[in-house]
């Protein structure tokens, strides 16, 4: 970052004439140099290590059904619980209709048991209370059958938690975002960053070098930012091919260009053959070569 910063101090002082290298086209130079037309475009993405994560108990516990299902259930169940209360100071006799019982510990034990296929107390002798006790018994009771099959079907297939492939994922699981010193400045600007939503940590490393610290940490929950180009390169040069998982989100798009002296009159030249360049499809076809392509 420190030579990336002199290299451009000296165009802008005019101590050399053109810069040759990634430099992205930013408004913040454009004001204190020229650029020429951007010829090449890679995306600034997430990455992490693409390794699967045992559950933990309370997610085990909580896998077959998902949140709407267990709010529904607490519904069910805490629901008659608080109509019991309400008829028992005011009338006894309705209580008696609805539930069959008139003791509100019993109508709990009741309650309770069913959804545990627990029965311990008698069948209600009015026929709607009769109602009202089959019609929460066939719900448990589909609940409990489905709820067995769906945790047997879990540990039979041994399931594991994949990497996140998006960013709120990555924030929900607590992952620590790492950059290197020539991204710090602009990941620190998206919104998840300022908002503390996800920690940045800023390495001084190379752009391919942040990828090795992620191998060498796997058991700590590090996520990667760089360009896209530089994860294809270390995954091919090191043979890491399917280490790595790509998140969904880019974050923004590098338009690469080359910058002059402020008004230099190599720009327009430049422009020509950088044009040629790219109608002719060399600058993608050197992107292939020197970068690869997985």
């Amino acid at each position: 970052m420190l030579f990336l910063f002199r290299f451009l101090l000296q165009l802008a002082e005019k101590s050399g004439d053109l810069s040759l290298g990634c430099f992205r086209h930013t408004l913040e130079r454009s004001t204190v140099l020229t650029s020429s037309m951007t010829f090449y475009q890679t995306n600034q993405v997430l990455s992490v290590l693409a390794k699967q994560e045992p559950w933990s108990t309370y997610e085990i516990l909580t896998y077959p059904f998902n949140i709407y299902v267990w709010s529904s259930l607490l519904m069910f169940y805490l629901l008659p619980i608080f109509l019991a209360f309400i008829l028992h100071r005011l009338s006894i006799r309705l209580l008696y209709f609805i539930f069959g019982i008139v003791d509100i510990r019993e109508m709990i034990i009741m309650w309770t048991g069913i959804l545990l296929a627990q029965i311990s107390t008698p069948e209600p002798s009015a026929n709607f209370a009769r109602f009202i006790f089959v019609m929460w018994l066939l719900l448990t009771l589909v609940l409990r059958s489905s709820y067995e099959a769906l945790l047997y079907d879990f540990f039979s297939t041994q399931k594991l938690i994949p990497a996140p492939a998006t960013l709120d994922q990555l924030i929900h699981r607590g992952y620590k975002l790492v950059v290197t010193p020539s991204t710090a400045d602009s990941m620190s600007k998206i919104k998840a960053v300022e908002n503390q939503e996800i920690e940045l940590l800023m390495m001084n490393v190379s752009d391919t070098e942040v990828y090795a610290i992620l191998e060498d940490n796997p058991e700590k929950n590090y996520a990667a930012s760089t360009p896209s180009d530089f994860l294809k390169y270390y995954m091919i040069s090191e043979q890491k091919n399917g280490k790595f998982k790509i998140l969904n989100e880019d974050i923004y798009i590098h338009h690469i260009s080359v910058y002059f002296t402020k008004h230099s009159y190599l720009r327009l030249p430049v422009n020509i053959i950088l044009r040629n360049l790219r109608a002719s499809g060399i600058i993608d076809h050197w992107s292939r070569l020197f970068v690869g392509e997985i």
